[in-house]
């Protein structure tokens, strides 16, 4: 029986190679004849190849969406560090800095092996600038907007943070991204929310407890700021200024220095509208992942480096 099924398995077998052979004829128009000890060998090779190749394609792609790779790059080895300590552990690099869909998927690959080829050139940056788009952060079995709309977070001692009034256009006509906060990666965080990014918006050209620096945005009358326990309820609703007892809790103007523009911009047609608040807002805010202190100096805040 086991020598039916050979004879069966090699008439097949020849079959596949007369095809082969006839179609090459064909397409060439030459009459050509392969001896039949190469044909077989042709055969396995156009089988073999393409599913050599399939397997490499896909186990490279899985490979290198592992943190672990990500991390063979010596100068990406504090990105990883940071990670491997956030809330996103759990996470690989590629669910976050791609965005949703194939398309995107194969150009974040694509832009990997170019960083990759730049790395083993050794013409590497020291720093990388990378993004992380809003739609990944709300893909499907993520983060929920909804959800964060309808939730409050206690931020620190006695502060409270709503998601929907930062989703919303705010001050200066620009729309601010998950990152525009979340961006903080140092000091074993990451993509966590450095106070500090709070100061630039809440404090930038607003007087103490006024506006969007009015103190009962973010601490509540109960809060506990220092080791010294005190009920502020009653001071408050006696309407009493925080300033009569706080005194100077804003320290900084997050001033911009124009020579921060030159080291990224020096083209003079780039500088041409640096006055341009909202027009520089959107470009490095709400278009790309610019952290606030990249260009402003950095405010300040009573409770934070000094005590109330």
């Amino acid at each position: 029986m086991s020598s039916v099924k050979r004879g069966l398995g090699l008439g097949l077998v020849k079959k596949v190679i007369m095809f082969i052979d006839g179609t090459v004829k064909i397409l060439m128009g030459i009459n050509w004849r392969i001896p039949l000890r190469f044909r077989t060998w042709k055969v396995m090779l156009a089988i073999g190849i393409p599913v050599f190749i399939g397997v490499v394609v896909v186990v490279g792609i899985e490979l290198t969406s592992s943190p672990e790779f990500c991390s063979s790059c010596h100068n990406m080895k504090p990105y990883y560090e940071n990670w491997e300590t956030s809330s996103h552990n759990e996470v690989n690099c590629i669910k976050c800095h791609s965005d949703p869909g194939l398309v995107p998927y194969l150009k974040t690959k694509a832009n990997g092996l170019i960083e990759a080829a730049i790395y083993l050139s050794g013409k590497f940056p020291t720093s990388y600038q990378t993004e992380v788009s809003d739609e990944s952060c709300l893909r499907e079995g993520c983060h929920s907007q909804e959800k964060l709309k309808e939730e409050k977070v206690d931020f620190e001692k006695g502060i409270s943070f709503e998601h929907e009034t930062h989703f919303e256009t705010l001050k200066g006509q620009f729309r601010l991204r998950c990152t525009s906060c979340h961006s903080q990666i140092v000091q074993d965080e990451h993509i966590s929310v450095a106070t500090s990014t709070c100061f630039s918006c809440h404090f930038k050209k607003e007087e103490p407890n006024e506006g969007i620096a009015e103190c009962t945005l973010c601490h509540s009358a109960l809060a506990e700021m220092t080791e010294v326990k005190f009920n502020h309820e009653p001071i408050v609703k006696a309407g009493m200024n925080c300033l009569n007892c706080h005194k100077e809790p804003i320290k900084g103007e997050g001033e911009v220095d124009q020579e921060k523009c030159l080291f990224c911009h020096s083209e003079p047609d780039r500088l041409e509208r640096i006055n341009e608040t909202s027009f520089l807002h959107l470009k490095h805010t709400s278009e790309n992942k610019v952290e606030c202190f990249q260009c402003h100096r950095q405010i300040r805040h009573a409770g934070e480096e000094w005590p109330l």
